[in-house]
C-alpha cells in the first residue's frame, strides 16, 4: 500500500484535537468534545504548516499564539492558563511529534504547563533560582488569567531552555509525573468534582462505600465534603482521608482520578504526612534523572 502524505496529516490533526480535549478532563471549566472541537477548527493551525510560507521566526510564531490563545479565551471563556494549553498540547502532538510544520517551527513550540512541569522546574532550578521568579509567579493553570500572566511563565521556560541547552517545548523533559507515576493534581477531585460519584473505603466496616461530592474546598483549605449513600456526610483532608481515619478516599467512578494503592499502603493513619508531600518526596527518594545529571 502507498503512503499518503495527506492521510498521515489528517491521522495526525485529529490525534492532535483528541490529545487536546483530553488534557482539559482534569480542572478546566470547559471540556465537553462538542464545544472544544469546533473551536479548535477556527483556529488558524495551517498558518504553521503551509509548506509554501518558509521559515517561522520567534516573532511571527509568538503574534500567532498570542492571537490564537486569546481568540480561545474569548470562545470558550476561559483563562489564559487553560486556552494556552490546548493550543500547546495540540501542538505538541501534531508538529512536535512527528516533527512537522513549517522550518523553525520546532524551535518555537511552548511546553504545556501544569503541575507535574511547575515542580519538576522547582526541583531542577531550585525554588529561589530565577527561573523560578517567574515560574512560581503563578503555579496553578486555573490562576494564568490573562494572557500576561502566562507569557510570565513562559518567560521562566525560556531561561529554563537556555539552561538545558534544549527547545523551549524541551522544557517537558523536566515534568515530575513521568518519575512519580501520577500528580497530585491527577489524583485528587478538582474544583469542578461537585456531583461526582466516588468511591469511600471504610476501614471500620472494612469495605467500600459509594460517595458523592457535595461540597469542595481549595486544597490548603483542607476539607472536601461527601455523602455516602446513606445521606450521612463525612469530611475529608486533602490526602483524602477523615480525621481519624476512617474514611479513604479511593477514587472516581469515571476513572477522572485514583489515590495509588502505593500510598493507602504507606499511610494507613491519619497523622501521615499528605498525599501531595508524599509524591514529591516519592520522584526525589528515587534520585536524580537523567535530565538532573545533564
Amino acid at each position: 500500500m502507498a503512503f499518503s502524505s495527506s492521510l498521515h496529516a489528517e491521522i495526525t490533526r485529529t490525534f492532535a484535537e483528541w490529545t487536546a480535549l483530553s488534557a482539559l478532563r482534569s480542572g478546566s471549566p470547559v471540556k465537553d468534545r462538542a464545544t472544544i472541537y469546533p473551536a479548535l477548527a477556527r483556529v488558524r493551525f495551517d498558518d504553521l504548516f503551509d509548506a509554501n510560507a518558509g521559515a517561522i521566526s520567534d516573532e511571527e510564531f509568538a503574534r500567532w499564539h498570542s492571537t490564537a490563545v486569546r481568540q480561545l479565551m474569548r470562545e470558550l471563556d476561559l483563562p489564559a492558563g487553560w486556552a494556552a494549553k490546548l493550543i500547546n498540547v495540540y501542538l505538541k502532538t501534531r508538529a512536535y511529534v512527528p516533527d512537522a510544520g513549517r522550518p523553525e517551527l520546532l524551535n518555537c513550540l511552548h511546553p504545556p504547563l501544569d503541575g507535574g512541569l511547575w515542580r519538576g522546574l522547582a526541583k531542577r532550578f531550585g525554588k529561589r533560582s530565577a527561573v523560578c521568579q517567574f515560574t512560581n509567579a503563578r503555579t496553578r493553570i486555573k490562576d494564568l488569567v490573562s494572557y500576561e500572566d502566562y507569557e510570565c511563565v513562559i518567560q521562566g521556560c525560556r531561561m529554563a531552555a537556555r539552561e538545558l541547552g534544549c527547545r523551549l517545548i524541551e522544557v517537558d523533559q523536566l515534568w515530575l509525573g513521568a518519575s512519580v507515576g501520577q500528580t497530585p493534581s491527577d489524583v485528587m477531585p478538582q474544583s469542578d468534582c461537585v456531583g461526582q460519584e466516588v468511591v469511600l473505603w471504610d476501614a471500620e466496616q472494612g469495605s467500600q462505600v459509594i460517595g458523592t461530592i457535595i461540597e469542595y474546598a481549595e486544597p490548603g483549605l483542607s476539607t472536601i465534603r461527601l455523602a455516602s449513600t446513606t445521606d450521612s456526610v463525612v469530611h475529608l483532608a486533602t490526602d483524602g482521608r477523615s480525621h481519624l481515619g476512617r474514611w479513604h478516599l479511593l477514587r472516581a467512578l469515571d476513572g477522572s482520578f485514583v489515590i495509588p494503592d502505593e500510598y493507602r499502603q504507606l499511610h494507613p493513619n491519619a497523622d501521615d504526612a499528605g498525599l501531595a508531600e508524599w509524591l514529591i518526596e516519592s520522584a526525589t527518594q528515587r534520585g536524580p534523572t537523567s535530565q538532573d545529571q545533564q
